[in-house]
């Protein structure tokens, strides 16, 4: 140390900016040797200022005659020291300080009972972190660390009573530290954060030479790093530029930075003076040094409605800068979630945005591609994480992409939906033989290309067989089976191409080369949970490319300057913020340990917020006013700005000319496609081509045609009604399907299943009927049992109406016998068309045929079936002209009872007259009539086709009434 030298601990203004005086100190100082600075060392915070830096230091260096330079070098402290002193023990990985805190919370699992290790060590890494780096380590005596603790929380003298009210909070903290500290010498290792401040102790400031280090941008230093460079810049061997107004931690410049000269400066100084006169007072005063606002031309406010409001508010403001010719905005938030939206918005008008925090790994295709993979193996190829998967450029990439896409295709339509296998790689490969067998020569290329692809993930699959579901094992053996299982299934060649991908491989590396170092046992929960936190925690920095938009967060404002900033989300709640709910350790606790209390946490805050006022020469901060359906107030330093000036000048700071362009759609990015929008949609009466009408009609064809012609449009006539989804649980419908057919295989017979009954069903022969249908509803729902144990509950409901429909089928008999069960009819109809259906029953009795449509749920009742409104029966009746009556059977919770039923003169006469309107309709859509969506409220709850007619932006929406088919 030269003490005789002159300190150099230098203040700087809220509105210096640092770079720029760094920029010329280096070259001042150098003169002499330009342009060969390469002996000069620069420690910053973050690197998105270096550019900067590095063109300021050209221009004055150009100002002194040199038009090029060597150097300097640019870095940070934490880097600049792991140089200077190089490890001499070996570190613990990032991974490696996990690992072995969550082993050693394992081996202490009574401290905490049954809550999650994994979460806990999140907590404790965060609290042994500052520990360690704040130089407060506890004491290895117990009774030293309660005593500390007794102190600390104001308690008495009386340790005795300090264990019992302190114990599980000092136990836990205690016990854990000693284990972290006994397994790091153990194993001969080394906390990196405690080798750091090791190498600070350890680093002769007389090895550094005068004028040749210099450090800015520093607002939050250890305190080790505090006394290093205080020592070092007050003996003449640094330059250190400190920020004010000061924050925790920081040495006071021996040279106090100067005010601001600017009146918007000394704006800025009275609204932030926090001891004197009232804030009315000073406001007034300062109205009377300064009758115009220095504050007006630099500062707007803009409370958006909502979250969509601020990120196009945010978008707007930042396309009229650039259009006037900033090249440098900044936009800085805490609010990630605004951030993403921002970044869609402005990549929609083709600007970039460069986000130096990058992104988590999370967030990613990538690491989503991952996720889904693990989740179809641990849910056992359950349909929508295999079809994600599947799906994903990231699988299988050295296969074909369309014979690829092929077979998903397959597999998806042909088995899982078809067949409705919610999961299971077996039973896929069951039923797709079963399908391949009944299908023939037809079905066989679509089979192939579905087993190919099954026989894929089942390779795939094999690596982590056993284990997922499997006892704890060795950690690292989990991780050379999901790498072994990702390299088989091409996942990993996928992800190396992608730069998120070639991140996570970084990271599957470095937890793989930790657990080497570390012989540690896990079940799959733990692993994946591990996994799931680097996933969380790691981020991805897309490769930076020049963008005149930059996003930051407040932390990393220090050396920022811009042409135009946006301060966004500046609400309580992101600035400065809540004070976080410690799990351990209290603020007055933290404060006698010498930790960063909340307090500490709002003046840091609020002196990055005071700088960043003058960071531009014009700023817009901007808020939403509700949030969660709850109002959202600015933040309290964005309302002391805006009541200071009210009471100055009697005007608001709102950006109202913003406000009008939200409202604007000329502010909106112009579509390149220039044609008019189409008008307000008004009730849809569309035509159908002639082609396009259906030459076979089915019952619920025929009843889409009565309930609302444009549902028989867009369903039948161009073919777009949905398709069946894949259920994991049974609904009402499912279970109806199940019912019909226990009831067909008990009648009629159906392959592979119990029955039929065979001989008379009268009193006699009820034990033995029942106990057939009993083998034949387990048969039939023994599938939907394997894929999930509360469809026991179905099975239960149809076996507790067994009797009930005993009973009815018994008095049945005596006049009627089942003649057929599920049939499929054709019957032309009048050369118009075609009618088509399939009959759940029909029974023939002494005057003819009669047909039986069973029915779970409530069926139409008999009013709208003799209205001809529900034509189902009236169309059996026209498939099977001969039948004498048509009826529902209702089978409900708990009773089996006749529906709506025609039969005699009532039934020909509305079978006719139904017939003779269906002809009428069918010839009309033929000749071009149009086919109008009724917005009959009752048919609409249940229509797939809402998305089409989009019955609630019509105009004429309070028209409820049915205009007749033209």
């Amino acid at each position: 140390m030269n003490p005789g030298r002159d300190s150099r601990v230098h203040g700087a203004a809220p509105g210096a900016d640092p770079l720029a005086w760094l920029a010329r100190r280096i070259i001042e100082d150098h003169r002499d040797q330009l342009p060969d600075l390469t002996r000069v060392t620069v420690l910053r915070p973050r690197a998105h200022g270096d550019a900067r830096l590095r063109r300021l230091l050209l221009e004055a260096a150009h100002e002194r005659g040199s038009g090029a330079l060597l150097g300097p070098r640019i870095t940070s402290m934490r880097q600049w020291i792991s140089e200077a002193i190089p490890p001499d023990v070996p570190t613990l990985g990032a991974h490696g300080r996990e690992l072995l805190l969550f082993e050693s919370l394992r081996a202490h699992a009574q401290l905490f009972g049954r809550h999650d290790p994994w979460r806990l060590a999140d907590t404790l890494l965060e609290l042994f972190r500052e520990l360690t780096l704040g130089g407060t380590t506890p004491p290895p005596e117990y009774e030293a660390f309660v005593e500390r603790l007794r102190a600390a929380y104001g308690l008495g003298a009386d340790v005795g009573r300090c264990l019992e009210s302190l114990g599980r909070e000092a136990r836990i903290v205690h016990t854990l530290w000693q284990a972290w500290l006994t397994q790091q010498h153990a194993e001969g290792r080394e906390d990196p954060d405690a080798r750091y401040l090791r190498a600070l102790a350890a680093l002769d400031p007389d090895g550094i030479a005068a004028d040749h280090l210099y450090v800015a941008g520093y607002d939050e230093v250890l305190p080790a790093e505090a006394a290093l460079l205080g020592g070092l810049a007050r003996a003449g061997r640094a330059h250190w530029l400190v920020p004010a107004p000061a924050a925790p931690g920081l040495p006071a410049p021996d040279a106090p930075p100067g005010t601001d000269d600017t009146p918007f400066g000394a704006f800025l100084d009275q609204v932030f003076h926090t001891d004197g006169a009232p804030l009315r007072d000073r406001a007034l005063r300062f109205a009377e040094r300064h009758p115009r606002s220095p504050a007006a031309d630099r500062v707007a406010l803009l409370a958006a409605e909502d979250a969509e409001a601020q990120a196009a508010a945010l978008d707007i403001r930042i396309r009229a800068w650039l259009l006037e010719g900033h090249t440098r905005i900044g936009v800085v938030t805490d609010d990630r979630r605004l951030a993403r939206r921002l970044r869609a918005l402005l990549e929609r008008a083709g600007i970039d945005l460069d986000d130096p925090g990058g992104w988590a790994l999370s967030t990613t295709r990538a690491a989503a591609a991952l996720e889904r993979w693990l989740e179809a193996l641990e849910e056992d190829f359950a349909y929508q994480p295999l079809m994600d998967v599947l799906k994903s450029s990231f699988v299988l990439p050295g296969h074909d992409r369309e014979k690829h896409l092929f077979a998903v295709y397959r597999l998806e339509q042909d088995v899982m939906l078809r067949e409705n296998i919610p999961r299971g790689l077996g039973r896929m490969r069951s039923h797709l033989s079963q399908r391949t067998r009944r299908l023939g020569p037809a079905g066989e290329s679509g089979a192939r290309a579905a087993g190919t692809l099954l026989d894929a993930l089942e390779h795939a699959a094999q690596p982590l067989k056993g284990l997922i579901n499997g006892p704890a094992c060795p950690a690292d053996r989990l991780m050379r089976a999901l790498r072994d299982s990702l390299e088989r299934l091409g996942m990993d060649r996928a992800l190396d191409e992608d730069p998120a991908g070639r991140r996570i491989l970084e990271e599957l590396a470095a937890m793989e080369g930790d657990l080497r170092q570390r012989p540690l046992s896990m079940d799959w929960r733990e692993f994946r949970t591990w996994l799931g936190r680097v996933l969380e925690t790691r981020h991805f920095l897309p490769h930076p490319r020049p963008a005149p938009v930059q996003l930051l967060g407040l932390g990393e404002t220090g050396l920022a300057r811009f042409d135009a900033l946006i301060i966004a989300a500046a609400d309580r709640e992101h600035l400065p913020g809540h004070a976080p709910v410690r799990a351990l350790f209290n603020d007055g606790v933290r404060h006698a340990l010498d930790l960063e209390t909340w307090h500490d946490r709002v003046i840091r805050q609020r002196g990055r917020f005071r700088r960043l006022l003058e960071a531009a020469p014009r700023v817009l901060i901007t808020w939403q006013r509700e949030r969660e359906g709850g109002p959202q107030r600015p933040a309290p330093w964005v309302e002391l700005i805006d009541a200071f000036h009210r009471l100055a000048w009697s005007q608001s700071l709102d950006d109202v000319t913003l406000a009008t362009w939200l409202d604007h759609p000329g502010a909106a990015v112009a579509s390149p496609d220039t044609r008019p929008l189409p008008p307000a949609p008004s009730r849809p009466a569309p035509v159908l081509p002639p082609a396009r009408v259906p030459a076979k009609l089915s019952a619920s064809a025929h009843q889409d045609l009565i309930d609302c012609p444009y549902r028989f449009y867009a369903a039948r006539g161009l073919g777009l009604a949905p398709q069946e989804e894949l259920a994991e649980a049974l609904s009402k419908a499912d279970y109806g399907e199940r019912v019909h057919l226990c009831l067909q295989a008990f009648h009629g017979g159906v392959a592979d299943l119990p029955g039929p009954w065979r001989g008379p069903l009268d009193e006699a022969a009820r034990p033995k009927a029942r106990e057939l249908l009993e083998a034949i509803s387990e048969a039939v729902f023994r599938r939907d049992l394997e894929d999930n144990f509360m469809h026991r509950g179905w099975l239960a409901r149809w076996r507790a109406l067994i009797p009930a429909y005993l009973d009815w089928a018994i008095a049945r008999a005596r006049e009627w016998r089942v003649d057929g069960t599920e049939a499929q009819l054709q019957q032309p109809f009048h050369d118009a068309l075609v009618l088509k259906g399939r009959l759940d029953r029909i029974d023939t009795g002494d005057q003819g045929p009669a047909v039986i449509d069973y029915k779970t749920g409530p069926p139409p009742d008999q009013t709208d079936v003799d209205d001809g409104e529900a034509v189902q029966l009236p169309t059996y009746a026209l498939l099977l002209p001969d039948a004498v009556r048509v009826e529902y059977l209702q089978l409900d919770r708990d009773k089996v009872v006749p529906g709506a039923c025609l039969e005699g003169k009532a039934l020909a006469q509305l079978r006719d007259a139904v017939g003779a309107r269906l002809l009428e309709l069918v010839a009309q859509l033929r000749n071009g009539a149009s086919v109008p969506a009724w917005g009959d409220a009752a048919v609409c709850r249940h229509c797939a086709m809402g998305v089409l007619c989009r019955r609630g932006t019509w105009t004429d929406e309070g028209d409820r009434t049915r205009p007749p088919v033209e």
